[in-house]
């Protein structure tokens, strides 16, 4: 049986969505120039990190708004995945579910880990992890976000673009996963096995289980 690939329309609500993001961008880069430049340019230099991380906290709006066109850029590419796969039908809400699966996942990821750290007694360790995740996720996702409302402007947003934007998403999370290790190591030590645990369970899973469990 030769399967067929079709083309997801153009909707409306997509259109709203990557609106409001880059309304977001615009906002961010209106109130405050420098700083939405130092965070772009952060991988490289310090300057974010001397002026505005340090004294950054994890509720600041700034943070929240970068975090919620991740976290709606995220959530429509892997609705769109979920568009492809034959156990969802038409009566299903893709956009919702893939919603509710990243919260989940980010409430239970950070819930443990806090849990962990909490037993270890080391919170001030898992605000500078969470605040430096925040932060790098937010850094290396903007290609991946970018790249999603390109491909569907264009009309080009079909399986082959989704699986790219997937493997492209794996690979700049995990170099943004190797980011926030290397700067934390420059002020504490750490196991290499813990690195490789931390990475496996808590990015790598996830990932795995949707390109292999959803049979898509």
């Amino acid at each position: 049986m030769i399967e067929i690939v079709r083309p997801l329309p153009q909707s409306s609500i997509a259109l709203i969505l990557f609106f409001v993001i880059i309304l977001i961008y615009a906002v961010l880069y209106t109130d405050d120039p420098k700083r939405f430049r130092y965070f772009l340019t952060s991988v490289f230099n310090k300057q974010y990190d001397v002026n505005y991380r340090r004294q950054t906290k994890p509720f600041e709006y700034f943070v929240i708004l970068f975090s919620l066109v991740s976290f709606l850029s995220a959530s429509f590419i892997l609705s769109s995945y979920l568009e492809y796969c034959s156990s969802y039908t038409d009566y299903s809400s893709p956009y919702t579910s893939s919603a509710f699966f990243i919260l989940v996942f980010l409430s239970l990821k950070w819930g443990l880990i806090y849990m962990i750290s909490f037993l270890l007694r080391q919170q001030t360790l898992f605000h500078e992890v969470i605040s430096l995740s925040i932060h790098y996720l937010n850094l290396f996702f903007i290609p991946v976000v970018l790249s999603s409302i390109y491909f569907y402007l264009i009309n080009a947003f079909a399986l082959k673009q989704i699986l790219l934007l997937f493997s492209t998403t794996f690979i700049l999370l995990f170099l943004s996963k190797v980011k926030v290790f290397l700067d934390l190591r420059k002020r504490r030590s750490f196991e290499i096995s813990y690195i490789i645990l931390y990475i496996c369970l808590f990015e790598i899973a996830p990932f795995l289980w949707l390109l292999i469990a959803l049979k898509c």
